[in-house]
Order: structure tokens, then C-alpha cells, then sequence
């Protein structure tokens, strides 16, 4: 599983017990690119800054000792917030039973 890889190759980093170098980042991001993207996406020097935003925010989160869970790297890494919220429709309306809200009776006597 490559999440497992990355995480297993990198933890130490990630989890903020190693400081995070750009030489690292480099091994990351190649990495990841082996394991996640498509051929058109390693052109992409937008994707690479993207991604390396994203490891910053992963070792803040996990460096802060209240932190309840842990954050990794995977498949959605190099997207934005935006990106990936369009990607699973995240912003759409949703129709079914776990997001309906049930209506309130009108019927007031």
C-alpha cells in the first residue's frame, strides 16, 4: 500500500520528530509521484508547491500535542481544499437520509 510506504519511509518526519528539509520534500514528492499521479500531473509545478503546502500543514498538525488523530499523505494530496471539495461534489446539494433534515410540522391548532 503506498500510503503505508510514504508513511512508513517518512513518519518520522511527518509526525514531526524530524525536521522537514527540502531535500526531503524532493524524496516525497518523488515519491509520491511514483506511487499517486498521472503522467500529465508530474509536468505540473503547480501540483508540487500544492503538495508541499500540504506536508507542512500534515507535520504542523501532527507536531501539535493536542492533536486527537493523525494526518497522512495520500492519493489527494497534491489538490487544493477546492479541488478535491469539487472533485467529490462536496459543495452540492445533498439528497439522502443522512443529510435531510427532517421538516417541522405546520399544523399548529
Amino acid at each position: 500500500m503506498a500510503f503505508a510506504a510514504l508513511s512508513s519511509d517518512f513518519g518520522s518526519i511527518l509526525n514531526g520528530q524530524a525536521p522537514l528539509s527540502q531535500a526531503a520534500l524532493d524524496q516525497m514528492y518523488a515519491q509520491f509521484q511514483t506511487e499517486f499521479s498521472s503522467p500529465s500531473d508530474k509536468l505540473s509545478a503547480n501540483r508540487r508547491a500544492i503538495f508541499e503546502d500540504k506536508v507542512r500543514e500534515i507535520v504542523a498538525h501532527n507536531s501539535n500535542p493536542n492533536s486527537t488523530w493523525m494526518k497522512g499523505v495520500n492519493e489527494y494530496s497534491d489538490m487544493t481544499d477546492e479541488e478535491f471539495a469539487d472533485y467529490f461534489h462536496l459543495k452540492e446539494e445533498q439528497h439522502c437520509s443522512a443529510t435531510v433534515r427532517p421538516v417541522a410540522s405546520t399544523n399548529i391548532e
